[in-house]
């Protein structure tokens, strides 16, 4: 009968050629269900729902005419929808599972399944958008009575309410991980519900740092030794290790906590988010650099077809932090660029004051003060009674900000706020927070020497407790800009020779910056000059234009006009120079080649090799790197040429 009412409708027109029945065009299709009543087209749909689960279809085509069809009686239209929003999370499709669950809710079933069916949705929902996750996992708790489904309501609870900064309300996630760490079993074989709560309670902690919980006795437990075999041991053994790295312990023994931890690292899953995590906290701030980015570049991989839009941002986030580590000012501005030009559906993206951050850092070193004050004038009316850990690291690039346009006092009360935090959430590791040695800086321009030096000891004290040679180095720049005469020599030699060991290239541009003068101040004019050379060039290839116009302008005053490296400290040609200092000077394209009878496409040519030695994009960084120069050097390079 279906084959007969098929080929009359083939002979009709109505339906295409070939086996599917499908009508020849959507005009056609629409016009035939308006005769139909909408009651006569839902049972329509539940009938051919019926008709393709039991003929074995895919759970998601089942699925499709489940949505058109209105409540539909039978457990399996439960199962189907369930079964579908799973196979649509697998391919990324988190948005169309979050689609099925809800129409799942609203069919005839049990309070416990329904529940069940609320977690599944906040899963899914966590994915893409926060609030609506938490406001899922809150119903999903109301009737959840299993302590193991409460758990992971509880971990989507805390990770979407974490990755929404708190504007995602959420219930007290601290009472409710500590009421589940007390009925845990201790003394069960199986302690994974109790490490799992701690693991939670420990992430809480550390991004609210207002959120202290109270001590159970579940907790001594924990004081035991972590052998890293379980996934509840290896995120609290990660958790360990970054809490021993933020106290300034000794790296070695921090490392090796780390390796334990992320040897044959699993796939990422909200019931092991704290673990990813922190590694890869610790991983950046031990200088681990290149596991760093091998870490970041394999989540990235993992959220690739799988719709996890909030992990992929935040991603994003952590991997300009490790382009700005190593010093790639250009990259680490474009990895920040593109974190918060980022879609999201639900309109938040996760860590946005840490992007900020690495925004207002890296305009600070191309020069461009104006846009970065714009971008933290978003944070005047920060409420900080509730901070979370992000904020002091902004009040340190606050501060550089404010000391940058020449208000020193408000860079140094900047820097002791952000101290007061970061000493109040245990974190005084200086490889984390070097805000001591900023603040001795500030002090010492405020002519209160006895402070500074109190600061620069206790940052020294630290580093050396630290074992990690970026604190170190900084520490001893910072010492050594403060002393005079052999010992601060000393102390600027021993920090170019631990960072020149590091990543940390723009640290070492900035010791070479304070090293060649004090080379000058012991008349040693050869070496002054070969270390500011050195430390323009490291300058110029991280892009930090602002360091690069200050070491320049120090060379010029050593008498450093180097050869073949040019005036610039990179490899221009003469006729490059001349193009780019008229070109720094504000001339335009015709203008340089009027003045120096040259064709149009010289000068674009000139500027263009330019452009891709200094490693710059455009003329406005070209002002910002060679501005300063081209104001000392002769008005018309044409006739010095």
């Amino acid at each position: 009968m279906i084959r007969s009412a098929a080929a009359e409708l083939h002979s009709s027109g109505l339906l295409r050629a070939g086996d599917g029945l499908r009508f020849v065009h959507p005009v056609v299709r629409e016009v035939v269900l308006t005769q139909w009543p909408p009651q006569e087209v839902g049972e329509a749909h539940a009938r051919a729902a019926h008709v393709l689960h039991l003929s074995g279809r895919p759970d998601e085509e089942v699925a499709a005419h489940l949505l058109a069809a209105g409540p539909v009686p039978g457990q399996w239209v439960l199962t189907v929808l369930r079964r579908a929003a799973g196979e649509a999370l697998r391919r990324g499709a988190a948005e169309a599972a979050v689609t099925y669950l809800r129409h799942a809710v609203y069919q005839p079933v049990q309070p416990g399944e329904r529940a069940q069916v609320l977690l599944q949705l906040a899963v899914a929902a966590s994915h893409y958008d926060t609030g609506l996750a938490v406001s899922y996992g809150t119903a999903a708790l109301e009737g959840l009575t299993d302590d193991s489904a409460r758990s992971e309501a509880v971990g989507v609870l805390t990770y979407s309410h974490l990755l929404s900064r708190g504007k995602a309300y959420a219930p007290d996630l601290d009472h409710l991980t500590a009421e589940l760490s007390v009925r845990a079993d201790p003394a069960s074989s199986d302690r994974e519900p109790l490490l799992r709560m701690h693991a939670l309670r420990s992430w809480l902690e550390f991004e609210r740092p207002s959120t202290r919980a109270e001590a159970t006795a579940s907790r001594a437990v924990l004081d035991t030794e972590l052998a890293g075999n379980t996934p509840g041991e290896r995120q609290l053994l990660a958790i360990r290790a970054f809490n021993a790295l933020r106290a300034a312990q000794p790296a070695p023994y921090v490392a090796e906590m780390v390796d334990r931890t992320s040897v044959n690292l699993p796939t990422f899953s909200h019931d092991l988010f704290p673990l990813h995590y922190f590694v890869a906290q610790a991983l950046l701030y031990l200088d681990e650099l290149d596991k760093a980015d091998d870490l970041c570049s394999h989540l990235l991989r993992e959220t690739r077809g799988r719709g996890l839009e909030l992990l992929a941002s935040s991603l994003l986030v952590y991997r300009a932090g490790i382009s700005l580590r190593r010093g790639d000012i250009g990259k680490a501005a474009a990895a920040a660029r593109a974190a918060s030009e980022g879609h999201s559906a639900a309109g938040e993206r996760p860590y946005t004051m840490t992007m900020d951050t690495i925004r207002i850092d890296t305009l600070l070193e191309q020069g461009d003060l104006e846009a970065a004050e714009h971008i933290a004038g978003a944070y005047s009316t920060a409420d900080p009674t509730d901070v979370s850990w992000e904020w002091p690291r902004f009040l340190m690039s606050l501060a550089a900000l404010r000391t940058a346009r020449g208000d020193v006092r408000a860079g140094l009360s900047l820097l002791r706020e952000c101290g007061h935090h970061f000493d109040a959430a245990g974190t005084v590791n200086p490889v984390i927070c070097p805000w001591r040695s900023r603040a001795a800086a500030a002090q010492l321009a405020l002519g209160r020497h006895d402070e500074a030096r109190a600061l620069i000891k206790q940052e020294l004290d630290l580093a050396r407790r630290c074992r990690i040679p970026r604190a170190l180095g900084v520490a001893l720049l910072a010492a050594g800009s403060m002393a005079r005469g052999a010992r601060g020599l000393e102390h600027l030699a021993e920090a170019v020779s631990l960072l020149e060991r590091t990543p940390a290239h723009l640290e070492l541009a900035r010791a070479l910056h304070e090293y060649g003068p004090a080379l000058l101040r012991r008349d040693d004019k050869h070496g002054a000059r070969t270390a500011l050379r050195r430390g323009l060039d490291i300058a110029v290839r991280c892009g930090a234009s602002s360091l690069a116009g200050r070491l320049q302008k120090r060379l010029y005053d050593a008498g450093g006009r180097v050869g073949s490296r040019g005036a610039y400290g990179c490899s221009l040609t003469a006729g490059e120079e001349r193009v780019t200092a008229l070109a720094a000077q504000g001339y335009s394209n015709k203008q340089i080649a009027e003045r120096l009878f040259v064709s149009l496409r010289t000068v674009e040519t000139h500027l263009t090799g330019a452009y891709r030695k200094l490693r710059i994009t455009g003329r406005s960084e070209l002002v910002a790197v060679l501005g300063d120069i081209s104001s000392r050097g002769p008005k018309d390079p044409h006739a010095e040429g």
